[in-house]
């Protein structure tokens, strides 16, 4: 318990240890009568009382003398402990002379009996005075130690101790410093004349006279002299001397200082003979800066012309690395350290080895070493290892460097990193390549597709003529499913080169892919699991749903033969956004939003050689007849024709993953047929006007819409189909028209004939667009086309789609 009086003035922290309530409020009645600014705790057992004294700091401690199993004895031995600076003072009823004197020798500094409480405020008044003079002398010693032990520092690191003579007894006393610069033992205690004996003998008499005057008539003395110490070693010293006088003015004593300055003297010593030689060759100096005076400007110009080439050399985008003859790197500029990731701390006195790729064998650097250390100058290509351990292509030239005499004193190599040339000119090359490619499949695919259609189109109708029992039906059959594989290959093609035409819509990738899933299990048997991972919410892409479907059924295909037994296939999608220095450091990536579609595999992986080949056209590692070698390539263009890129991840037994990047689209998501919906043949009492340049094709078609029931007005040309479009008395319903055609091409077709039918609709056909009406591959906005060849079943449905399409004003 605490309590407080109101007085004004210094609070006084006490401490009472009382087992009295009464005898606790009397002393704090008689404390507040006599005005004390007083907070006062209240223990009143043991532990109460050790406890308050771990927990605060107290002015003073008043203690009963005798308590429950404890008394004033034990509260003084826990104080001493605890807190030893703070007095105790015991208070007791009724205590013996013999014990309040045990207690005082104990440490207690007064005692009070409780029938005589006014003596109380007097005993802690005079005991907290006693107190404060004890902390106070406290205080002073331990700053007198203190300085004393720093003087006794500075001593010892300046050599100087102090000496002193009693001239009653005249016996002299060294400090240990004193004694250590006579390399004599601590406490040693020389006479005068002993003193004086270590002295060299020249100075003896010096120090005998100047001692004399000092403690005969008082004269101070400072002087610089040489001693012999205990070793025989000499030593110069600093000695002063001054006289301490009596209070009668009776010289008593004399004392001083003594210092070791041997190393002072010496290095004045040093001063001088070094002053002596510098005077001596000081004209010899000023010939000497005459001539420097002609070779610093010499340098001067030579230092600055060598400053523009460090300059140069520091600055310039190729590296540059100089070696000494052995080939250790003497000087690499910053184009090194930004080309490999090697710091010049990491190269500098190691080889070039250090960038070693392993691309070269061991002939090749024998080669360039033999060049260079014969004095010929080695030009050509290096591929080294950066420090992360990508490789990197440089174009190097090294040559030797001669001193006058002809000897080789250094290697210097400039290279250029040239690899985002190669994989440029790669890139170009594969292009150039592509290009050939989609040149040859736009100029076969039309007459090939042409000559496929008429296949298809009259075995379909065979078909249709010859029961099912019939033996003959059986060849028509293998006839169609031939011409259908073949129209199929040319599909193929057309995709890889992006020849091909598509309409692409806005979708989202997570809902097309799950309606595609029974099919894609079905495609992969029973032997190998799909897994299907969507991210939530991805962006939406624009891409022909059909290609969609060409890119998941390749790539589960592939996977699938790549898997020998049991296997898993896994498909996912994922947002991803790539910035421009992602880019940089990963060659073949390009900036911005896109979504990811991986189809991953656990089969048997590809080496490094197959995996550089995968996008090519009819390359396969499949047996004869079991690929074509056109479904990775197809995969290919479809990604690059919709601005996207692929990435392939393979390791031989490891499995592989293809991940493609579509770009985000932006507008909104367009609902799409289910295509799994079932198809009937459609026909109608419409008149078409059909123009076909390859005449057995145009009597197929014709043959086809008939038998749909249309009427059929058919041209060779579009000459011919102007003329009939101007004879023909009744409604023109369609126009259905090649479009690469000798005289005229469809859409120019179409073009005129819209002046003379302006509600005639139009449908175009053909086995290569070359884009007369497609951009890039897309087909133009409102333009509706059928590829060749085409069966029964597609044409009837995209005639009938086209002809009840709500006509636009």
């Amino acid at each position: 318990m605490e309590t407080d009086t109101n007085a004004q003035g210094d609070v006084l922290k006490i401490l009472v240890l009382e087992d009295s309530a009464r005898d606790f409020e009397l002393i704090s009645e008689q404390l507040h009568d006599v005005g004390l600014t007083v907070q006062i705790t209240w223990v009143e057992t043991e532990d109460a009382f050790i406890a308050a004294l771990r927990e605060n700091q107290y002015d003073i401690i008043l203690s009963d003398f005798k308590l429950p199993g404890f008394d004033a004895f034990g509260a003084l031995r826990i104080s001493n402990e605890t807190c030893p600076e703070v007095p105790l003072i015991c208070v007791s009823g009724t205590i013996g002379e013999e014990t309040a004197i045990e207690l005082l020798k104990l440490g207690a500094v007064d005692y009070v009996l409780k029938d005589r409480p006014e003596r109380l405020p007097f005993a802690i008044k005079r005991a907290i005075d006693e107190a404060k003079g004890k902390k106070l002398r406290k205080n002073a010693q331990e700053a007198l130690l203190a300085n004393y032990v720093l003087l006794r520092i500075a001593g010892t690191n300046a050599k100087l101790g102090g000496w002193s003579v009693d001239l009653a007894t005249n016996i002299p006393v060294w400090s240990d410093e004193v004694a250590d610069i006579h390399e004599m033992p601590h406490g040693y205690v020389p006479g005068v004349t002993e003193a004086i004996s270590f002295y060299a003998p020249e100075w003896q008499d010096r120090i005998r006279q100047v001692f004399s005057d000092c403690a005969e008539q008082g004269i101070p003395y400072d002087e610089e002299m040489e001693i012999i110490t205990r070793t025989g070693r000499r030593v110069w010293v600093r000695t002063t001397g001054e006289a301490l006088k009596n209070e009668e003015g009776k010289i008593i004593k004399v004392q001083g200082s003594f210092q070791d300055i041997t190393e002072r003297k010496l290095s004045i010593r040093a001063l001088q003979e070094a002053n002596t030689k510098l005077q001596t060759s000081q004209k010899a100096t000023l010939n000497i800066l005459e001539d420097l005076e002609v070779e610093i400007k010499t340098r001067t110009a030579r230092e600055a012309e060598l400053k523009k080439v460090i300059t140069a050399i520091e600055q310039a985008g190729e590296i540059i690395i100089i070696t000494d003859p052995a080939g250790n790197i003497e000087y690499i500029n910053p184009a090194f350290t930004t080309v490999s990731g090697y710091s010049s701390k990491e190269v500098i006195g190691k080889t070039p080895a250090i960038l070693k790729s392993g691309q070269q064998d061991t002939a090749f650097y024998q080669n360039l070493w033999e060049t260079i250390t014969s004095g010929e100058i080695w030009h050509g290509r290096i591929i080294n290892k950066r420090k992360d351990g990508k490789l990197y292509t440089e174009d190097a030239t090294i040559s030797p460097v001669f001193d006058a005499a002809g000897k080789i004193i250094n290697f210097v190599g400039v290279k250029r990193d040239i690899t985002a040339e190669l994989v440029l000119m790669e890139q170009f090359q594969q292009a150039q390549k592509m290009e050939s490619v989609g040149r040859l499949a736009g100029g076969v695919a039309h007459d090939y597709n042409n000559m496929l259609a008429v296949i298809l189109g009259y075995t379909g109708m065979a078909l249709k003529k010859v029961a099912p029992s019939d033996p003959l039906h059986n060849d028509l059959r293998q006839i169609f499913e031939a011409a259908s594989r073949s129209a199929e290959i040319t599909r193929q093609l057309l995709a890889f080169a992006r020849k091909q035409a598509i309409a692409p819509v806005v979708l989202d990738l997570n809902t097309t892919v799950d309606s595609m899933l029974k099919m894609l299990r079905h495609l992969i048997g029973e032997n190998i699991s799909l897994a299907w991972m969507p991210a939530y919410e991805v962006w939406p892409v624009k891409i022909d749903p059909s290609q969609l479907d060409q890119i998941l059924a390749n790539l589960c295909v592939n996977g699938r033969d790549a898997i020998d037994g049991v296997g898993k296939i896994t498909i996912e999608t994922a947002n991803v956004i790539f910035n421009d220095a992602y880019c940089d450091r990963n060659v073949g990536f390009t900036p911005g939003a896109f979504v990811m579609l991986a189809v991953s595999d656990s089969g048997c992986g590809m080496d490094k050689n197959t995996l550089e080949q995968i996008f090519e056209p009819f390359f396969t590692t499949k047996e004869i007849g079991k690929g074509t070698g056109l479904g990775l390539a197809t995969v290919y263009g479809i990604v690059k024709q919709n601005r996207g890129f692929i990435n392939v991840y393979s390791e031989p037994g490891n499995g592989t993953t293809f991940k493609i990047f579509i770009p985000r689209e932006t507008t909104g998501i367009v609902e799409t047929k289910d295509s799994s919906e079932a198809e009937t043949l459609l026909g109608g009492s419409e008149t078409i006007l059909l123009v076909e340049d390859e005449s057995i094709l145009l009597v197929m078609v014709k043959r086809l819409l008939e038998s749909l029931g249309y009427t059929v007005l058919s041209a060779a040309g579009s000459g011919e189909a102007l003329r009939m479009a101007e004879d023909h008395q009744g409604e023109i319903h369609l126009l259905l028209t090649d479009l690469i055609m000798p005289e005229m091409n469809g859409r120019d077709l179409a073009l005129q004939l819209a002046a003379l039918c302006p509600s005639m609709k139009q449908l175009f056909m053909s086995g290569y667009t070359a884009d007369v009406i497609t951009h890039q591959g897309i087909l133009d906005e409102g333009v509706e086309f059928i590829q060749k060849p085409m069966s029964l079943m597609d044409l009837a449905a995209k005639v009938r789609k086209v002809l009840d399409t709500l006509s636009i004003p």
